[in-house]
């Protein structure tokens, strides 16, 4: 199992036999969806082990700044309320107790593991709560008053003032088959049709849609299911890498840059075209499926256009150099 630790928290190995579950040892780093807050009620002497009878969690967030990271990534460990929120949430344990909010340097180490989560973990979700943080309270339906208010400050400090979503936006919404696309470059989830960013998707990751937005933007089933309408753009999907050409066509390529018109094809439909003699030669030139037929004079006065004649001109005595498939003997 590849194991992620993050290299600016301080590593302090817990006991791995308090975490997995059965046929559930471990997760890939895609099924991390949210971080699940908690308050320690208690202080770092405490927090240290990185975990009790009974229970553990992955970091350990110290009011004095250092945050404490005992479990790799891809172990789920036992303190957010269940099977399910344990192998979707990473657990943080933050100092100090009730009636204590978090101070400037826990904040700035929340906000720092999220960014790295965000970046790490492809489906993370945005920094609101609810979402991309959740709480042990929460995900417990109120049987516990952890983490008792003490995180509203990394809340607030993620707080953006969005412009409101106009009623009639779902209007230009529609459902389509859900699949799963590939960001081929990083792409903005976005509010629409506001256009404020939300956060940052890397190139690579894997999204699973089932909307579309006025033909331009995906809205992931995640953001159908919620009617949230937060989208990305279409064309962060589409491979921007050409199709390779098909064999027969790369061995032509390279008789033509042999020849020294790199741009020249004599072919069409994979078929080498016989040009006519001189002093007139047709031919076919472009790439994919674009292509355009021209047709040169041997006796143009243009030189360059000459010398393109008399290099296709050259064609039919060279096609013992071409492979089989293209005509060659």
């Amino acid at each position: 199992m590849a194991e992620t630790w993050l290299p600016w928290c301080q590593k302090r190995p817990g006991d791995r036999s308090r975490t997995g579950y059965f046929l559930k040892s471990t997760r890939s780093l895609a099924e991390i969806r949210y971080q699940v807050n908690h308050s320690a009620e208690g202080w770092e002497a405490y927090l240290r082990a990185g975990s009790a009878p009974g229970a553990s969690w992955t970091f350990s967030n110290l009011q004095g700044g250092k945050m404490y990271q005992h479990y790799p990534l891809e172990l789920p460990t036992w303190t957010s309320g269940g099977r399910r929120q344990n192998i979707d949430g990473l657990a943080v344990e933050h100092e100090g107790v009730a009636g204590q909010l978090l101070n400037a340097a826990q904040v700035t180490n929340d906000r720092r593991l999220y960014e790295d989560l965000n970046r790490l973990c492809p489906n993370m979700r945005i920094p609101r709560l609810g979402e991309g943080f959740r709480e042990h309270g929460e995900l417990t339906n109120g049987a516990t008053a952890c983490p008792s208010g003490r995180i509203q400050p990394l809340y607030d400090s993620y707080a953006v003032v969005q412009p409101p979503t106009p009623p009639n936006v779902w209007d230009d919404i529609v459902t389509i088959p859900t699949k799963q696309v590939t960001l081929y470059v990083d792409a903005n989830l976005r509010t629409l049709p506001a256009g404020v960013n939300i956060k940052t998707l890397p190139k690579g990751t894997v999204l699973t849609v089932s909307g579309r937005y006025k033909n331009s933007h995906y809205l992931t089933k995640y953001s159908m299911d919620n009617k949230k309408s937060n989208g990305f753009a279409i064309s962060a999907t589409i491979d921007p890498t050409p199709p390779p050409l098909p064999p027969e066509e790369d061995d032509m390529m390279k008789y033509v840059a042999f020849k020294g018109f790199k741009a020249i094809y004599a072919l069409a439909g994979g078929e080498l075209i016989h040009v006519p003699n001189p002093p007139v030669m047709s031919y076919q030139m472009g790439a994919g499926n674009s292509w355009s037929h021209e047709t040169h004079d041997v006796n143009d006065p243009d030189p360059a256009k000459k010398a393109l004649a008399r290099a296709l001109a050259d064609l039919p005595t060279q096609f013992g150099k071409l492979p089989k498939a293209l005509g060659g003997v």
